[in-house]
């Protein structure tokens, strides 16, 4: 039987300490509702087309890097060679089925089995498939992320980091999935393939978000959470709204509502960021800008000083055709703003780092200093990674 009482306090607690999520909700429930309407990618095979080795899938990814950012091949470089401490390599590929196992039985310890960066480590799921590529990127972007927000040997979080993280990195899946194909590497089936897993993690994660919103709502309009004031809150939704389907589908098992009161928290920042990484990623990588969009998120999410809504409202902006903004100006006053904070005071430039030849046709004009990889790029200017 389910406790009321208790679910009722657990959405209380939470409306009282997350303001922020709780705010977002309007403008993420029309995201999520656009994801919950949008239809799967046509499948016309449901196998991969071919099998890949994974040195061959690591070095498609560094390749595909060098035609966005050299900056972002050569740090996945060295990211690929790092080790720690006890000289363990910091990148893990792990057989699929075998990492489900390892984290299922706790040799591999995360609170959340979506987690594959834990104590610094990336771990990557591979199967010899065309899927290993988006694996591979998507964890080294993450990982990459995680990495610039280490200034004078101090990791530091933000909130910009976190609730930008998915959006960087489905925006590069998405982009790597058109160089894949455009190059013949990779079929369109099997960048559908790929989309489709995508859209229909994201649309659970809508679901998700959609049944917290609900909750929140009823206790903002004083109602106390009761068997009555559930069974009655499909009466106000159209019966051909996407959110009218998914209150059908919890009433019938309550699924989500159940799993809230097992694990004591809504955790609406985290379908929030899932929400927002889809719909962005979607959004950017259709747009005529999308390399240089994705370059700006990934700068400015490292940033300390940056602030989610100026972001938002930023991405907003660039995706409209007739937005004033100028995604060069503001990636030039992000990256200003973190080369300073780099080098601590304000009144002495910084060095500038050698540059290699590819960087200016690759970043179009945007440079971006890399203060903390002068040696390595000395060692690698004119290697490739193979």
């Amino acid at each position: 039987m389910m406790d009321y009482n208790a679910l009722d306090k657990i959405v209380s607690d939470y409306i009282k300490n997350n303001s922020f999520y709780v705010q977002s909700i309007p403008e993420i429930e029309k995201m999520a509702s656009e994801i919950l309407a949008k239809e799967t990618p046509n499948i016309s095979e449901t196998r991969w087309s071919k099998k890949i080795k994974l040195n061959d899938s690591i070095n498609i990814v560094y390749d595909f890097l060098t035609k966005i950012n050299h900056d972002l091949a050569l740090e996945f470089y060295n990211i690929m060679h790092s080790v720690d401490s006890n000289n363990n390599p910091i990148v893990t590929f792990i057989p699929r089925e075998e990492l489900k196992t390892k984290k299922n039985s706790g040799e591999i310890s995360t609170n959340d089995s979506h987690v594959n960066i834990i104590d610094g480590k990336v771990y990557i799921a591979y199967d010899e498939s065309p899927n290993d590529l988006f694996e591979i990127l998507h964890e080294m972007m993450h990982k990459m992320n995680d990495q610039a927000t280490i200034k004078s040997g101090k990791h530091f979080q933000t909130y910009a980091r976190d609730y930008f993280s998915e959006t960087v990195s489905f925006t590069s899946e998405m982009l790597l999935g058109d160089y894949l194909v455009s190059n013949g590497i990779i079929t369109e089936n099997d960048f559908n393939l790929r989309k489709e897993e995508r859209l229909n993690s994201c649309k659970e994660w809508a679901r998700n978000f959609i049944i917290n919103a609900e909750l929140i709502k009823m206790k903002e309009r004083g109602q106390d959470i009761s068997y009555e004031v559930l069974s009655n809150f499909l009466s106000n939704y159209d019966k051909t709204s996407p959110i009218y389907n998914v209150l059908i589908d919890e009433a019938h098992d309550y699924r989500r509502i159940n799993q809230i009161i097992e694990t004591k928290d809504m955790d609406l920042g985290l379908s929030q960021k899932y929400v927002l990484g889809y719909y962005f990623s979607d959004k950017i990588s259709k747009s005529k800008n999308a390399t240089q969009e994705l370059l700006y998120l990934h700068n400015a999410i490292a940033n300390p000083n940056t602030k989610i809504n100026e972001v938002v409202d930023i991405i907003m902006a660039n995706l409209n055709i007739n937005s004033d903004y100028d995604i060069e100006t503001q990636m030039d006053t992000i990256q200003k703003g973190q080369v300073e904070e780099m080098h601590g005071q304000h009144n002495e430039s910084p060095e500038p780092d050698k540059k290699l030849d590819e960087i200016e046709a690759d970043l179009a004009g945007i440079k971006k200093e890399i203060d903390n990889y002068e040696e390595q790029i000395n060692q690698t200017n004119q290697r490739r990674y193979r």
